[in-house]
């Protein structure tokens, strides 16, 4: 099953056989734009995040809202992230990060930091380290002790915006995706300064999902998805694209399918089993990195009929240049998706 949400606050649930997706259901979680969402360990729950600054809870298997958490923020919330079984992250427009016990029905937050100075663009939950990585607009990358709620590390201000993270080479390093198209990879140990800095993609690194320990997918605006290497560094192909930024890609940890979603109100699945090399689509090394390939197949899309001025109302980060999606396709799932 996968969730996507959209700007207008509608969650749908989507099912995948044979890489063709079916709308399933779908229900009104937000008042205005649901921005990201995750599943709890078994998949019973579904809590998504908003721009209303709610927390919703929604029950899976009856595709209904079982509890929300008004004002969960003071201003709109950016990022979810889920850490074990019991406790749920969310970060804000204003750099908040707030860590939730969801046993207490999110009535407080177990601990809540703001070491940011701009919006929370991603986190990621490492918990063999019991560390949480942070990035924002601010341009800085931040760990975080889950036990304490406290910062272990963080960053010097950087150039540009840190838009996405993953640990990487089994924690031994850190891949952030940067709003000027470069990644920026830190030593784990050594998170002052970049330990390097690899360039190749023509716009910003919006999103960004690990294949495994040395190879990563990224998004970008020019809405091509692209495989990469890491140590050494390569760009090794095309998985394919989006008519749009894409806004996330993520990994499913079932089907080994990789799931993407972008401003041209699709998602799409693609599947990595095709070769030896894990990249169903032909890698052409000798192709200009800045052309995208043409999708490997049409899928099935379901579609919210947003107007293009409607979309332009709606920013997705705080300091960041409005995106207008492009005009809506028949059959479109939502731009905004995150759970798998």
């Amino acid at each position: 099953l996968i969730a996507a949400s959209t700007i207008e606050g509608t969650v749908h649930f989507l099912s995948c056989k044979n890489l063709a997706l079916k709308l399933e259901s779908k229900l009104s979680a937000h008042s205005s734009s649901c921005r990201s969402v995750i599943f709890d360990a078994d998949g019973s729950k579904l809590y998504s995040g908003g721009a209303d600054r709610s927390l919703s809870v929604i029950d899976v298997d009856k595709a209904k809202l079982s509890g929300s958490r008004k004002g969960a923020h003071s201003c709109g919330i950016n990022v979810l992230e889920r850490y074990g079984n019991k406790t749920i992250l969310t970060g804000d427009d204003e750099g908040y990060i707030k860590a939730w016990d969801i046993r207490q029905n999110f009535k407080k937050p177990i601990w809540a930091q703001e070491e940011h100075g701009d919006f929370v663009s991603d986190m990621q939950a490492v918990e063999e380290q019991k560390t949480l990585l942070v990035t924002s607009g601010d341009a800085t990358l931040s760990m975080y002790d889950m036990r304490k709620g406290n910062v272990i590390a963080m960053s010097q201000v950087l150039e540009d915006e840190l838009l996405c993270v993953s640990s990487i080479k089994d924690c031994k390093r850190i891949v952030c995706g940067s709003s000027a198209g470069g990644l920026e990879i830190f030593e784990w140990e050594l998170i002052g300064i970049p330990d390097e800095r690899f360039l190749g993609h023509p716009d910003s690194v919006d999103t960004l999902c690990k294949l495994d320990e040395n190879t990563i997918c990224t998004g970008s605006v020019d809405g091509v998805i692209r495989v990469a290497s890491i140590h050494p560094n390569s760009l090794d192909g095309f998985l394919g694209s989006h008519t749009g930024a894409v806004e996330s890609i993520k990994l499913s940890p079932h089907s080994g399918n990789i799931f993407s979603c972008g401003h041209d109100n699709a998602v799409r699945v693609w599947d990595l089993s095709d070769n030896d090399e894990g990249i169903s689509s032909k890698r052409e090394k000798k192709q200009d990195q800045n052309e995208a390939p043409k999708r490997k197949r049409d899928d099935d899309e379901d579609s919210d009929s947003d107007s293009e001025e409607e979309v332009k109302k709606v920013k997705k980060k705080k300091n960041k240049k409005k995106r207008a999606k492009g005009n809506s396709s028949k059959k479109s799932s939502g731009a905004f998706f995150d759970g798998l």
